[in-house]
């Protein structure tokens, strides 16, 4: 997810600074916004769907490949997305006012 966020950054920018931790984190969120995230298991031999209720209530963390919450659940890692889903999204970033 961290290399999706920074791409997306990247390709939405003007700039084109290479982003830090924060403009990731940030870039993260917007893209869990469009697009469907994904939780793969640390041995790559599962993947799962996340849904906006697994997301609520936590932020973005490291580079946007973790989600941590401040409630005592635990962290979701291996977060990704498709390339398609990640090109889509891009696209939409672009077009979009602002």
């Amino acid at each position: 997810m961290s290399e999706a966020a920074a791409l997306a950054w990247l390709s939405t920018r003007r700039d084109a600074a290479k982003p830090g931790d924060a403009e990731c984190e940030a870039m993260a969120l917007q893209l869990s916004r469009l697009v469907a995230v994904y939780a793969l298991s640390p041995s790559h031999e599962q993947i799962r769907t996340l849904t906006a209720s697994d997301l609520r209530g936590g932020r973005f963390a490291e580079r946007g490949d973790a989600v941590r919450f401040d409630d005592g659940r635990a962290p979701i890692t291996g977060l990704c997305m498709t390339r398609a889903a990640l090109n889509a999204a891009i696209e939409t970033l672009k077009s979009a006012p602002g």
